[in-house]
């Protein structure tokens, strides 16, 4: 066999390069998409979390913490969860989380508040509300209230 047939062609090249390209735009979306739902089913899943640690505080002191600022929520709340406070850490969707409470909420709530430069993702807030209520931030469990996710997460 003769050395200058064993070499691929110019349009050979081309028509694989092209086909590479072609999967690559069709699978680097999913990709994208598979991490934004990570994200928002992360964030559900610590309201949850969050959810279940105030009703334990609640059966446990008879009544919800005080609101505080989210220093003082992630210090109170501390024995309340399993593993570790998401109060401690941003939420997957930016923001952080913050807890209304007694006085100055009622009925009590669980709120993702944008903090500096770190904001949670409008985009991701409707899916979070698709993902855990009825997909409108205007009504529902999970509303946007002056720039506050706020999820109300028991009928108190």
């Amino acid at each position: 066999m003769n050395r200058m047939n064993a070499a691929f062609t110019l349009l050979e090249v081309i028509v694989v390069t092209a086909v590479i390209g072609i999967l690559a735009a069709l699978v680097v979306p999913r990709f994208a998409d598979a991490r934004n739902q990570t994200s928002v089913a992360s964030a559900a899943e610590d309201l949850h979390t969050i959810a279940q640690a105030l009703s334990l505080y609640q059966g446990v002191n008879g009544s919800f913490p005080p609101n505080a600022t989210r220093d003082q929520d992630a210090i109170i709340m501390t024995e309340y969860f399993k593993n570790f406070s998401p109060f401690e850490m941003s939420s997957p969707i930016g923001g952080v989380y913050d807890f209304d409470g007694p006085p100055k909420f009622s009925p009590v709530s669980i709120s993702i508040v944008n903090d500096g430069e770190n904001k949670f993702d409008p985009l991701q807030a409707v899916e979070l509300d698709e993902a855990i209520d009825d997909g409108d931030l205007r009504t529902g469990r999970l509303k946007l209230v002056n720039l506050r996710l706020r999820y109300r997460f028991a009928n108190n």
